[in-house]
C-alpha cells in the first residue's frame, strides 16, 4: 500500500495508519472518506490522479 499525496511540508500521506480506523465502513463509504481525507491532507490541492480499490471478504454462505 502506498500513497504519493504529500502535505504542504512534503510529508507523504500515512495511508496504512489512516485506513485502519475506517475498516468497518462499506467500500463506497471508505473510498469517499479516503478521497475527502486526501484533499484535506494535501491542503486542497491534488496534483495527480487517484486510484484506489477496496475489497471486502464475505463470510462463507
Amino acid at each position: 500500500m502506498r500513497a504519493e499525496t504529500r502535505d504542504r511540508s512534503g510529508t507523504f500521506y500515512p495511508l496504512a495508519e489512516r485506513i485502519r480506523s475506517w475498516s468497518g465502513e462499506a467500500p463506497h463509504q471508505l473510498l469517499d472518506h479516503l478521497h475527502r481525507d486526501l484533499i484535506t491532507y494535501s491542503g486542497g490541492e491534488l496534483h495527480d490522479d487517484i486510484a484506489a480499490l477496496v475489497a471486502r471478504r464475505r463470510p462463507n454462505r
